[in-house]
């Protein structure tokens, strides 16, 4: 990830589902909603969307700088905003594959429901955005 950001990059994300790459978290509900969201990210995004949702990633600090950012941000949205933005912002990002090991702890604690209703929320307003110019 590093060698990406050091290659002139603004965003790297460490995808599960990116070539040889596993995640062994996920269950049928959450690889689900991460390739929905992932399809829904490719119009935005400069680069094809495989890992939307992951959090292991890496990008510029200027990204979280942008004026727009802390707007867009409503709920549990970080991750796939950062990818947004940087759509929005015509940012150089590129995913490198890298795998997701079982979580420590156990199961989630976050809400499915709430979050996934979070992200699909901030998807439509940047759609409006960049398709028709509303900010929302």
């Amino acid at each position: 990830m590093v060698a990406k950001l050091r290659q002139g990059y603004d965003h790297v994300v460490v995808s599960r589902y990116l070539a040889h790459a596993v995640s062994e978290d996920d269950h049928v509900i959450t690889a689900f909603g991460n390739w929905m969201f992932s399809r829904l990210m490719r119009p935005l995004a400069n680069f094809p969307v495989t890992d939307a949702l992951n959090i292991y990633r890496g990008y510029r600090r200027q990204i979280l700088d942008d004026p727009d950012f802390e707007f867009y941000l409503k709920g549990p949205v970080l991750e796939p905003l950062v990818t947004g933005m940087c759509a929005l912002r015509g940012a150089r990002a590129t995913e490198i594959p890298g795998d997701e090991p079982v979580r420590i702890g156990g199961v989630t604690k976050r809400s499915i429901i709430y979050n996934g209703s979070m992200v699909l929320l901030m998807i439509v307003r940047l759609y409006l955005r960049t398709f028709l110019g509303l900010r929302i």
